[in-house]
């Protein structure tokens, strides 16, 4: 039975996987180094900024050596920031969708490798950060998807927020971007829709749905995932 859903962020809430390449590349710049878009999105689009910088300077660590990790993910959060402050970059249909989810009294969540602050910016801006249940960033978790922890902790906190809903993985829907996301949902015991935003149909054809557009969702659509067994 569905009683939750939990949203990816980056390329399901916000079109904001083209910017995090730009603000990845401009801190890899400084250190004389780039990223080709095909590497990026084809190997670590799912990847949070800690694992991704943490590959880098073990892979180049003449470049790195005088710089850590969480001096590399912070120069990048100021670009990220530096780049989306200003605009709503919400994708259209997301508000819709959340208020017909709202409006069957479905609590809603996120669950996402981005960092905490600059998601709820995000929201913020786009009116809708006062709607979802909680927010799972990688500032909450130690391991990234395609580990399923983030899904785990998001799953355990709903149900502290939600005793009397008694909420069971297989009463969720997660909307993904990535086949990493795919993957920990599905390790975590979620039902699971792709969305197109970031890679074709067919390279997210794990998923149980897949859709170009949350617009395209009904709740009966989710509903029938979470008849499947």
């Amino acid at each position: 039975m569905l009683k939750a859903v939990i949203f990816d962020f980056d390329g399901v809430i916000a079109d904001t996987e083209p910017l995090h390449y730009r603000s990845t590349n401009e801190v890899l710049g400084r250190y004389d180094l780039d990223i080709s878009k095909e590497d990026f999105y084809g190997n670590y689009l799912g990847y949070s900024d800690h694992d991704f910088f943490e590959i880098f300077k073990n892979r180049y660590p003449d470049s790195f050596a005088s710089v850590e990790v969480e001096d590399l993910m912070e120069q990048k959060s100021k670009s990220h920031l530096a780049i989306i402050k200003g605009q709503d970059w919400v994708i259209k249909g997301i508000p819709e969708f959340i208020q017909s989810l709202l409006s069957n009294n479905l609590p809603i969540a996120i669950c996402s490798g981005g960092r905490r602050h600059e998601i709820e910016q995000i929201l913020l801006k786009g009116s809708l950060l006062k709607f979802f249940d909680m927010i799972v960033s990688a500032d909450e978790v130690a391991v990234g998807k395609p580990d399923p922890q983030g899904f785990l902790l998001t799953l355990q906190t709903l149900m502290l927020n939600h005793p009397g809903r008694s909420i069971e993985a297989d009463d969720c829907v997660v909307i993904e971007d990535s086949r990493w996301g795919i993957e920990a949902a599905k390790k975590a015991g979620m039902h699971t829709i792709a969305v197109t935003t970031s890679y074709s149909a067919d390279e997210l054809s794990m998923a149980e749905m897949v859709v170009d557009s949350v617009s395209e969702l009904e709740i009966k659509d989710l509903e029938k995932l979470c008849l499947k067994k």
